[in-house]
């Protein structure tokens, strides 16, 4: 029998950014990481106040 998990994790890559500077600031500081798709950047997770 195969077995689905499902898991959405909507500031998963900003809190792991953030684990892994030794950084612990608040959910408030603006903070965004960005994904090149194709010859363009996007944003790629953001937090609310950024």
């Amino acid at each position: 029998m195969r077995r689905v998990v499902s898991l959405w994790l909507p500031t998963w890559s900003t809190d792991r950014l953030q684990r892994s500077r030794g950084a612990v600031s608040p959910v408030e500081a603006p903070l965004v990481t960005r994904a090149h798709d194709g010859r363009r950047l996007t944003v790629a997770a953001a937090y609310r106040a950024a």
